[in-house]
């Protein structure tokens, strides 16, 4: 029940509607994130549910950015998503910030710009050489292959989570029908879609997919209901 289904958001959406619930930044997140400590602290090949869960378990989760490159922005994610984050971010009033050098980058949104140059020299080391696994945490090609950041300027964007519905939900068996408490079903309650729990969460935060849940599962429940 702690997991919910979320994407992450450019933090000026927190005052600019414009920009919730799109453009959803999971893709251009996946170059890399920092927190606080201008350090990477997730997997960012998990994918964006999977970030967006870590990122608001944080203390303070507005601490975060998404750091990226020319060629990420223009040649990359940032244009190839369905509703791509370039240009709907600056078209919508959000902030892109953008440098020369991770240096001056780190000056731009706080970071200390010894630590960030660090943090994104040992990530493109780390991609470079293959050893992904090896980085610190470390950075698998899962939603996003791993690139390396070198092409200024470079970029940031605030982070914020936009959420939608928990991953947990009522215990159902194979017909839909829910489980009381002693694992009975319930006579004549039925729950589908993101109302029933146990197909996704976990570890890495499977996502299954709200129309899937909610197409098959319906499906299910009505012809089970339509037999009592």
């Amino acid at each position: 029940m702690s997991d919910f289904y979320r994407h992450l958001l450019s933090r000026d959406g927190l005052e600019n509607e414009g920009l919730t619930p799109y453009p959803q930044l999971d893709q251009v997140s996946a170059a890399m994130v920092v927190d606080a400590e201008d350090a990477r602290f997730l997997d960012e090949g998990l994918g964006g549910i999977y970030m967006a869960n870590r990122i608001a378990a944080l203390d303070d989760p507005t601490t975060t950015f998404t750091v990226f490159d020319w060629t990420i922005w223009e040649e990359g994610p940032g244009v190839k998503s369905i509703y791509p984050a370039n240009p709907t971010v600056g078209k919508a009033g959000g902030m892109v910030l953008r440098a020369d050098s991770v240096a001056e980058l780190a000056g731009k949104i706080g970071a200390d710009p010894e630590t960030l140059t660090k943090t994104v020299d040992a990530y493109n080391a780390a991609v470079r050489s293959g050893n992904r696994t090896g980085a610190t945490p470390p950075r698998t090609d899962g939603a996003e292959p791993a690139t390396p950041l070198d092409a200024p300027p470079f970029m940031a964007i605030t982070l914020a989570v936009g959420i939608t519905a928990t991953m947990g939900g009522l215990l159902v068996d194979a017909n839909m029908q829910v489980r009381d408490a002693n694992d009975q079903p319930m006579p004549g309650l039925y729950a589908a879609g993101g109302t029933t729990g146990g197909l996704e969460g976990g570890g890495a935060l499977g996502y299954v997919g709200g129309l899937i849940k909610a197409t098959t599962k319906g499906l299910i429940a009505a012809e089970a209901t339509s037999r009592t």
